[in-house]
């Protein structure tokens, strides 16, 4: 008998990943969501790709754990989130770091606030794993 998963409450707990658990060599994508269903479903996502993958569901989170001005590997960012916003993390961010943008409101001033930024992709809520996957290699300089 299938399960059908109504909430997220009904999702495994998603623990942020501590980074000595990172296998050598392989690029890590950190994504911060608010949302823990699409954290969760993001996670599997980057680990079927052979990447590792953090999860934080607050810029706050993922500021308390990296630092003011970290520079990942590749970060996958909600904009429209409580507290800090993505957008905000942008403009706090190393200038190098490859971000990748996901949200349900492209035409909003946060989007306008990232693009002028220079985010690598601002992708519009729902997308295709396979665009994603895309800009993912892309920003990590792997071979598509």
């Amino acid at each position: 008998m299938t399960q059908v998963i109504k909430s997220p409450n009904q999702l495994p707990r998603i623990a942020s990943m501590d980074a000595s658990q990172d296998t050598a060599g392989s690029p890590t994508v950190d994504i911060i969501d608010d949302d823990e269903a699409v954290r969760f479903a993001l996670m599997l996502l980057m680990e079927t790709c052979g990447w590792q993958a953090r999860t934080y569901g607050s810029v706050e989170e993922f500021l308390e754990t990296h630092g003011e001005h970290p520079r990942p590997d590749c970060l996958i960012l909600d904009l429209n989130m409580k507290g800090l916003t993505g957008a905000d993390l942008i403009e706090r961010i190393h200038p190098d770091a490859p971000i990748i943008v996901i949200t349900g409101y492209a035409d909003s001033p946060l989007a306008d606030r990232a693009r002028r930024a220079g985010v690598r992709a601002l992708l519009r809520k729902p997308f295709s794993d396979d665009v994603l996957i895309g800009h993912i290699r892309e920003a990590l300089g792997s071979a598509a």
